[in-house]
């Protein structure tokens, strides 16, 4: 970086200082200075040293008022019943509300201010889905299997970009969940926003809801059976489910059969 970008521009020294913040992150303040003028002197550093404590004050005050965002916008969705959390980095949860928190058998939270999934091959992809969130800008949606009395829902993980990031200081992702209790079978439009289905996806995955067997979802649909088991494979992976019995079952909000 010295090489490339200060060197060429006339700079080569600095004097900067590393700040441990409330919330475990580390503030750090770097100051470059001219090459030609040397490294900063005893003085000068003694004189930056005295106004630390006065930087170290501001940066606490902001990540508090970046919490305080991020706590405001989960509240708000948790009014709007949505279950929701904002995780920042190291996967760390910045703030959750009181929608989320009373899921207990599906959301689980941990040690470290980690958060987990109860359902094991859900915890799983959400694993999968956090690591992947730098290389990607897309929604992921991960299904939870019913537990006791609470309902099938899908935990939507939303990565947030640059400027959302800076709003709710440094917020990696922000997620929601969508609580699968209607009696009534999910719209095909449905099914594509809460899973990330393809259309034809989301009409096969309908289609099942509703009791049809492969055979009578390809003639309805004009496709072959071949076909209809394509989509098929392709929504089983995305609601993490392997049996046509366990998808129409979470479609359904209803308790998923054990494996024998």
């Amino acid at each position: 970086m010295y090489t490339t970008f200060f060197f060429p521009k006339g700079l080569g020294y600095a004097a900067g200082t590393v700040l441990p913040m409330p919330n475990g992150d580390l503030a750090v303040f770097d100051l470059e200075r001219r090459l030609a003028d040397g490294p900063a002197s005893a003085e000068e550093l003694a004189r930056l040293d005295a106004i630390r404590p006065h930087l170290a004050r501001a940066a606490a005050l902001s990540t508090r008022l970046g919490l305080e965002r991020a706590k405001a916008i989960v509240e708000a969705l948790g009014q709007a019943g949505m279950p929701a959390a904002v995780l920042g980095a190291g996967d760390r949860v910045l703030a959750a509300n009181q929608a989320i928190q009373a899921l207990p058998r599906q959301i689980v939270f941990l040690a470290h201010g980690k958060l987990g999934l109860a359902d094991p091959a859900s915890s799983q992809l959400l694993a999968t889905t956090l690591a992947a969130l730098g290389r990607r800008e897309n929604t992921n949606s991960i299904p939870l299997p019913p537990a006791g009395e609470t309902a099938a829902g899908v935990l939507h993980v939303l990565p947030l970009p640059g400027g959302a990031r800076d709003i709710f200081n440094g917020a990696k992702a922000l997620l929601i969940v969508t609580q699968l209790d209607r009696p009534t079978s999910p719209t095909a439009e449905l099914l594509t926003g809460l899973f990330d289905l393809t259309a034809s996806e989301a009409r096969v995955a309908r289609g099942l809801s509703e009791g049809r067997s492969t055979d009578e979802i390809a003639a309805a649909l004009g496709l072959s059976r071949e076909t209809v088991r394509f989509y098929l494979k392709g929504v089983f992976a995305k609601t993490g489910v392997s049996r046509q019995t366990e998808l129409v079952a979470l479609l359904s909000g209803s308790a998923l059969p054990k494996a024998k």
